[in-house]
């Protein structure tokens, strides 16, 4: 293997590790200690979790981190078989919580209040939009990490939150109790954004500047052979390392 091929492929491992640094794999392996199991009609649903990680066995995961952070894991556990009841009631308390703040949520961005209300209750799961304008109207913040991106919603007080949520295939989970470690090692090797939904914005956006600043964040390698790359070069790596597909 000449001395380019070994470059290349240190570079890929190096994107690898940073692209599963928390994989559903590694996932399994953090949640796999202790096993809650709730039933209902001959059903079971397991909340996987440990002293870091939960998942939630309810189908709308997001949902339940929310209720989790709003009212602590003791009052979540006692739900027992009468969760579907517990969810609607608690979405329609939410709906006029959410009218009441409208003016709030419209200074944080948040234009569709009719259409997220309707969401709220209709969708199977509730988005990470909701998610985030219910957590603005309850003083609550967090952290969202979902591939190579992070997100960061600080209340008014300013203070760095502890509550680390995570996407991976589609699924929502809570990372418990972070500490300053925790938080600064994710924030060290993923990128933050401002807008979860686009993390990325158009190549012609950026300046060449920016474009290696995130580069270097991801180890990516600056030479195509002998040869520097380009702008669009580089901005297509950061494209498949962010969405994990080709622009």
């Amino acid at each position: 293997m000449n001395m380019n091929n070994k470059h290349k492929s240190q570079c890929l491992t190096n994107k690898l590790n940073l692209n599963y640094m928390l994989t559903s794999k590694k996932l399994s392996l953090l949640v796999k200690k202790k096993e809650i199991n709730i039933s209902r009609n001959k059903k079971d649903y397991i909340h996987k979790s440990n002293k870091r990680h939960f998942i939630s066995g309810y189908d709308d995961k997001l949902f339940w981190i929310f209720y989790i952070l709003e009212n602590g894991f003791e009052k979540y556990e006692l739900i027992g078989s009468n969760h579907y009841q517990i969810e609607r009631d608690t979405k329609f308390k939410l709906i006029e919580k959410i009218k009441e703040k409208k003016q709030i949520l419209k200074e944080h961005k948040f234009k569709k209040i009719k259409e997220m209300c309707d969401d709220l209750i209709n969708l199977k799961e509730i988005t990470i939009k909701i998610f985030h304008a219910l957590c603005i109207i309850h003083n609550i913040g967090f952290i969202y990490i979902e591939k190579n991106i992070f997100y960061e919603y600080k209340t008014e007080s300013n203070e760095l939150p502890e509550n680390l949520i995570f996407k991976i295939n589609d699924i929502f989970g809570y990372e418990k109790n972070c500490n300053i470690d925790i938080i600064n090692n994710y924030k060290e090797i993923k990128m933050e954004t401002n807008d979860y939904e686009k993390p990325l914005k158009s190549s012609n956006t950026y300046k060449m500047d920016d474009i290696l600043l995130m580069a270097k964040k991801f180890n990516i390698n600056m030479l195509d052979g002998n040869k520097k790359k380009t702008k669009n070069d580089l901005y297509n790596e950061l494209y498949r390392l962010i969405y994990n597909e080709e622009k």
